[in-house]
């Protein structure tokens, strides 16, 4: 078989080396595939297109031969992801036929050379797929208007082209244009130096800028008149770049500035004009491949190609379509190229590739175009060989007929297609693309049930068949090598194999789906030697199993000749030709179960039970025969299936072989009280009648009982079906490991508080690793609230001790409740009173304590008449309120009045008092009675009444004071 394979893998290699060309037209009909020979295409990578004028033009030859004259622009594009080292362009042209006056150039037509009868402008090449869309695709188109119209430099004086102006260099214009360039108003003139934003010499960022204004008057597109003068250097003394501004300074003495007048005088005039000129261009895409191209290329160059040529926006901000960058002045079309292929007499509309599968019995349109007379023949093809004939002499003009669609018997449902031919000479017209057929649900019968087994549970994977026999791996691949088979390409995995069995029911593969990881799955399916495909599927990243088997069910089963060739196909969307997506799992002939592949294959309908045990399959009415089960170990009784009439059946299998005995090995004897005593601690085995011994699930049995309350030795009793078996058991009471404890809510406390076990939870461990809450039978001992500090509490329990910590508190002051004295007001002379007045201390744990008899009273007097402060103290408490002293009415005449200084009499003798000081007394003589002193300020300093004739007294501050009787007023000075 690995020879087989090497064969296999050699005359593959060498086909696909020297296969012969071939152009096809994509379905869109928008580009055209070109399928190069192995040297050609590795000629062309060489640059041939620049190197070797002769191949291209071979090239476009063959092109002609196709299709008819009706381009103006052939675009060969590379089928390469990124731009290849052998190309030093990203885009480049070649001009076939000039026309146009006033551009810089004279006429030429070498179109003949590439098989164009006069028609073809030019021939451009983009050497990677992206240039179509993201440049410079509108750069090259525009060469062949703009290679030769005015003469340019670069930065070092150097011309482009022979006579200039195949780029424009240095020079400005409306906008940055295709071929480069400034633009004109950002230039900044200062003398002979000039500062220009950043620009390209050759190109201005591919499809992201559109055409500028001497562009679209080279183009045809407006006329001279609107082109804004423009700046064209023409030698540079000197220039600089500055990268952080980004600019150029150009010092140069030869700058002229291009006039729509002297466009027209040095190019002459544009002949046809602007309102003659050609504005729309018929272009053919062609992509040029080794291989046949992917489905994703397909979409890749169907959508970037109708985007560039939509008439219209392209719905991408950050570029330019043709007709964009023309401002909608121009279009660039690529039709359809079905309609340029030569020599199609009839070419047929539908059925077509995007023709869904036609349903049994139901009208189906045959649409063609014709450009023959006659009549025609339409037949239903299949493999090369006709299946029926659907109408004879119908007019070929007719472009149409209506078939009821009908097998007549056929027993396959894939790869139809239709031929028409001419009933005169038999010539072939045209043949349809292929389609399918279905048979509606009217037609079908769905059988759908579970299979069982002996007990009646589900089993999962069963077969369950229409055929004979069971459904068996019919065939398989296996090699000894370690290399992997690349998936990529179109079909690009292919494994031959050859059915013994008329239907396919299930194939497998195992791959690697790391190299690199798969990411969008695979297509995967069954092809026939002609490479049309019979069933595929898409499977998700996820359903491939790297490494394993992924197993591929086809439910209704696919009609197949046995001996005939077929293919497993994988292919992977997403993988470019030189990128290795998927390898086959070769695992080597030392181990003959473990396969590359395996098809599966029997003689019917079949499918496979899930998980529930649940099919279901697929028949067609008035289907008759026996329907059968197979599963390991398991006999089912085939049921016999009279012809079906109603559209769903429902039939389940069981089982037929019985259980004898059952036995049972325990994992597990010992267990504790009221432990749950599970499944798992025991295997059991089925003896059954076929002499076969299986492992039972532990859904197929069952236990009882599940725990014991007390301890010794019991028995377990272990059932399946009707069948049990016995195990003797022993059990124990759990011990007590240790103790837990959760401290209580309240861990703080105060002098004197009691104890509050809430919250607390003492947890008793057992060795059972059973737990018990035993709060409410436990002892605590520890506490006491007596003094501060931090006590230990312990919880005890059956030998068992857990502790926790508390503290205890002096409790603080946290305020005072202050009750004022009740007398507030006192007279001259009066006690004072501490009647009604409290003061009680309140503390932090919710007691107050009445501290009156502590609390410290100052700054009473009653000697004179006033608003005067009581402050009342108790350690970090004070606090100050206010009382009234009144005089009584004698007082207060007695009272004496604040003197002026300026009207008292020094050393006084009058009405036989006298007063006089010396020193620091004061000496008064014949008066008995009140006396006031007062300093010069009016604060009395002293008050009091004499007894004797004669009165002497000191004051303890020298100064000058006012004494006052009720006789005279003296002023004295008191010195030391």
């Amino acid at each position: 078989m690995k020879k087989t394979f090497f064969w296999l893998l050699l005359m593959m290699f060498c086909a696909f080396n020297t296969k012969a060309q071939n152009i096809e037209v994509s379905q869109s009909g928008r580009f055209a595939v070109f399928t190069l020979t192995g040297d050609d295409y590795a000629h062309w990578l060489e640059d041939a297109f620049s190197n070797d004028r002769q191949m291209v033009q071979r090239l476009s030859k063959q092109l002609y031969q196709k299709f008819n004259d009706d381009f103006d622009f052939i675009v060969y594009v590379l089928n390469e992801d990124e731009l290849l080292p052998s190309f030093p362009y990203y885009g480049i042209s070649s001009q076939v036929r000039i026309t146009d006056e006033g551009v810089g150039n004279r006429y030429f037509d070498y179109s003949k050379g590439y098989g164009s009868d006069g028609r073809l402008f030019q021939v451009l090449h983009l050497p990677y797929k992206n240039a179509i869309e993201s440049g410079p695709f509108l750069h090259e188109i525009f060469h062949h208007w703009g290679n030769f119209a005015i003469p340019t430099i670069d930065f070092d004086n150097e011309p482009y082209g022979s006579n200039g102006g195949s780029h424009w260099g240095v020079t400005g214009g409306s906008g940055r244009g295709q071929l480069g360039g400034f633009v004109q108003s950002e230039m900044k003139k200062d003398g002979n130096t000039y500062t220009i934003p950043s620009f390209g010499l050759n190109a201005s960022g591919g499809n992201g800028v559109p055409y500028n204004e001497l562009e679209l008057y080279l183009m045809g597109l407006i006329p001279v008149s609107e082109v804004s003068p423009f700046s064209v250097f023409r030698h540079i003394n000197s220039y600089s770049w500055d990268n952080t501004s980004r600019t150029f300074t150009i010092v140069a003495d030869d700058v002229q500035t291009y006039t729509p007048q002297r466009l027209e005088s040095e190019l002459g005039k544009r002949v046809p004009d602007y309102t003659m000129s050609q504005k729309e261009f018929n272009a053919m895409f062609v992509v040029l491949t080794l291989n046949p191209l992917t489905n994703a290329q397909i979409k890749h160059y169907d959508e970037t190609i109708e985007r560039f040529c939509r008439v219209g926006d392209d719905g991408q901000s950050w570029l330019y379509n043709f007709y964009e960058a023309t401002g909608g002045r121009a279009k660039f079309l690529c039709g359809d190229l079905h309609e340029s292929v030569k020599g199609d007499a009839i070419r047929i509309i539908s059925p077509n590739t995007n023709t869904p599968a036609l349903e049994m019995y139901s009208t189906c349109s045959i649409e063609w175009n014709a450009s023959v007379s006659g009549n025609v023949k339409i037949q239903l093809m299949r493999d090369g060989a006709p299946v029926k004939t659907i109408a004879s002499n119908i007019p070929a003009m007719a472009g149409k007929y209506e078939w009821i669609v009908d097998l007549d018997g056929s027993p396959n449902y894939t790869n139809y297609y239709i031929k028409v031919t001419s009933e005169n000479n038999g010539q072939v017209y045209a043949e349809s693309a292929k389609f399918n057929v279905k048979v509606p649900d009217s037609e079908i019968c769905s059988i759908n049930g579970h299979v069982y087994d002996f007990a009646g549970k589900p089993v999962s994977g069963a077969w369950v068949t229409s055929g004979s026999k069971l459904p068996s791996i019919d065939c398989s691949f296996e090699d000894a090598g370690n290399s992997g088979y690349m998936v990529s390409g179109y079909y690009q995995t292919e494994i031959e194999f050859q059915p013994s069995n008329k239907v396919i029911n299930q194939f497998s593969f195992r791959v690697f789906t790391n190299q690199p990881t798969l990411v969008d799955g695979l297509t995967t399916g069954i092809i026939n030697k002609d490479k049309e495909i019979l069933y595929s599927v898409d499977l998700t990243a996820d359903q491939v199993k790297s490494s394993l088997w992924t197993e591929v069910d086809i439910p209704e089963g696919l009609i197949v000749t046995p001996g005939e060739t077929y293919y497993i196909f994988l292919y992977d969307n997403n993988a470019d030709y030189n990128t290795l997506a998927c390898y086959f799992a070769f695992v080597g002939k030392d181990d003959a179960s473990k396969y590359c592949y395996r098809v599966t294959t029997s003689d019917g309908v079949a499918t496979k039970t899930n998980s529930t045990g649940a099919y279901s399959l697929r028949q067609s009415l008035n289907w008759s025969g026996k329907l059968r089960a197979f599963a390991d170990g398991m006999n089912f009784s085939p049921i016999d299936i009279q012809p079906l009439a109603a559209s769903a059946y429902n039939i389940d299998f069981y089982d037929n072989v019985t259980l004898n005995t059952i036995s049972v090995t325990a994992i597990k004897t010992e267990f504790f009280t009221n432990e749950t005593i599970n499944k798992t601690f025991f295997t059991v085995t089925g003896n059954y009648s076929n002499g076969k011994s299986v492992k039972l699930s532990q859904d197929d049995f069952t236990i009882s009982p599940t725990s014991f309350a007390t301890a010794g030795t019991h028995s377990i009793t272990i059932t399946s079906g009707d069948k049990s078996a016995y195990v003797s058991v022993k059990i124990e009471e759990p011990k007590l490991d240790y103790i837990a404890v959760t401290p209580p809510t309240k861990t703080t406390y105060f002098v004197g508080d009691v104890f509050d076990k809430s919250g607390m939870v003492v947890t008793a461990h057992y060795d059972n690793n059973t737990t018990a809450d035993v709060t409410s039978q436990c002892t605590l001992s520890g506490f006491d609230s007596e003094t501060a500090g931090t006590k230990t509490v312990t919880a005890t329990f059956d030998g068992k001790s857990a502790t926790f910590s508390v503290t205890i508190k002096t409790p603080e002051i946290v305020d005072y409740t202050f009750v004022s004295p009740s007398k507030t007001t006192y007279q001259i002379g009066e006690e004072f009173s501490n009647a009604g007045f409290s003061l009680v201390a309140n503390y932090e744990n919710g007691v107050s304590v009445n501290v009156t008899d502590q609390c410290a009273i100052s700054g009473f007097q009653a000697s004179k008449s006033g608003k005067f402060e009581l402050t009342f103290t108790y350690k970090d408490f004070v606090k100050v309120i206010q009382y009234e002293v009144e005089a009584t009415e004698n007082q207060q005449q007695e009272d004496p009045q604040q003197e002026d200084p300026k009207t008292a009499v020094e050393n006084i003798a009058q009405n036989n008092v006298r007063i006089w000081s010396y020193d620091r007394n004061i000496h008064i003589e014949n008066y008995v009675g009140k006396v006031y002193i007062f300093d010069l300020g009016g604060r009395l300093v002293r008050t009091f009444t004499t007894n004797d004739s004669t009165t002497e007294f000191t004051l303890s501050n020298t100064g000058i004071y006012i004494v006052k009787t009720m006789v005279v007023t003296a002023k004295v000075s008191l010195q030391n």
